[in-house]
């Protein structure tokens, strides 16, 4: 993985930088911010709680320039716990509020049920590119290693969008949408469920 390094606990700040601005409109997050004063805290609360499981489990990774990250995590098991993991966890529930993290659980709920049973896979939570670095193959560059990964192993990998514009962008790498679920009718906020099948290398003769 040359072209990505693991994430420290001192790239924290820059990476919730990242994602907090490069989710910031993003329906499915929208939704779990909410409107008003405090969603700005909310939405840092989150970020900072995807920086701390990535970092938990190892599975954080940036761009060498330090302007994208992903997130993976096995989205069926607990993993790893650390204080820093738990300290987060106590703040996400005061901040997001008792009714929120319920709405969060059943959701939670709704999407594990569409992943494998009894088969491993790769997941992506999160990738976020600097807004102002955008359309620079940033993501590109994140994905390509551990998709590689996947390949050699033969896993597939899995993810969630929200956004009917990343359905073209991450076709273009292997991913088909298997599944849909209307999140918010009101908002018209359909989550898509993506799949990518481990690839066979072609041997030339």
């Amino acid at each position: 993985m040359e072209d990505i390094i693991r994430a420290t606990r001192q790239d924290k700040d820059r990476m919730v930088d990242i994602l907090s601005r490069a989710f910031k409109h993003d329906p499915h997050v929208q939704w779990f911010v909410g409107s008003g004063k405090s969603r700005a805290r909310r939405l840092k609360t989150l970020m900072e709680f995807a920086f701390e499981k990535g970092i938990a489990d190892q599975e954080i990774y940036l761009t060498t320039d330090k302007n994208a990250v992903a997130i993976w995590r096995n989205p069926v098991q607990a993993g790893k716990m650390t204080v820093h993991l738990l300290l987060i966890y106590v703040r996400f529930i005061w901040v997001m509020g008792i009714t929120k993290i319920r709405a969060i659980i059943q959701l939670e709920q709704a999407i594990v049920i569409r992943y494998p049973k009894n088969q491993p896979f790769l997941y992506l939570w999160f990738l976020g590119v600097a807004p102002e670095h955008q359309g620079e193959g940033l993501s590109s560059q994140l994905l390509k290693p551990k998709l590689s990964s996947a390949d050699k192993i033969q896993h597939s990998t899995y993810l969630e969008t929200t956004n009917p514009v990343n359905l073209a962008i991450y076709a273009r790498r292997g991913f088909e949408v298997y599944d849909e679920m209307v999140l918010d009718a009101q908002a018209g906020t359909t989550i898509y469920f993506m799949r990518r099948a481990h690839q066979i290398p072609v041997v030339l003769a």
